[in-house]
Formats: structure tokens, C-alpha cells, sequence
């Protein structure tokens, strides 16, 4: 979660990072990661933003009860900085999670 869900618990940014491997190719280099950087971050990792999305509170607590999702530790502010500032700046992300981020203040601004 990169939004503020007391701000708006309908729509709730979620990214999904992906990590590292040997031949995996993906163009979007807006957001990268080092194995350590957080505590969290096992391998070197990337943010797949074009796999965002902005889901109901109500539904995340659906999946995470059900086991279909499972929910990380808080990430240290710095990283979650990059995170918000990388996703205004990819052109893969869907807009409606862009502009969502926007309109909370979060991410500084698009380069559209």
C-alpha cells in the first residue's frame, strides 16, 4: 500500500515488486532495489507498475483473511518515498493509481 487508506478506503494503491532474476527483462527502471536496502528485501527487486492497482480496503482484508494475499511489514519511510515518487514518474502505472496518488499529495508530480 503506497496511498493513505484513511484518506480514501475505497481506492488503495497497491504495487507489486518482483525480484531479480537472470534473463527476467522488464523495461520499467523507474524503481529498483538492492537486497538490504530494507529489511523486507531479500533479493535485488523492482516495482512491476503495471501490475498496480487500486483495490476497497474491504477487499484487501477480504484476501488477506482468505490467505490470497499476504501483507508485508512496514518499509522504511525513505523507501516508501521512492516508491510513491517512482510510481507518478512510470508511464506503465494506470493512471487512476497515478492521479489517485496525486490528488493525497503523495509522489510530488506527474511527468506526463
Amino acid at each position: 500500500m503506497v496511498s493513505h487508506p484513511s484518506a480514501d478506503p475505497e481506492r488503495i494503491v497497491l504495487l507489486s515488486l518482483s525480484s531479480q532474476k537472470q534473463g527476467v527483462r522488464f523495461e520499467d527502471h523507474s524503481c529498483r532495489f538492492h537486497a538490504g536496502e530494507d529489511a523486507f528485501l531479500k533479493r535485488d527487486s523492482f516495482v512491476r507498475f503495471d501490475l498496480a492497482e487500486c483495490l476497497a480496503l474491504s477487499q484487501i482484508a477480504t484476501w488477506v483473511k482468505t490467505g490470497e494475499m499476504r501483507l508485508h511489514k512496514t518499509v522504511a519511510p525513505k523507501v516508501l518515498r521512492s516508491l510513491q515518487e517512482a510510481a507518478v514518474r512510470s508511464y506503465h502505472i494506470p493512471h487512476g493509481c497515478r492521479d489517485l496518488l496525486l490528488e493525497q499529495g503523495l509522489g510530488g508530480t506527474a511527468q506526463d
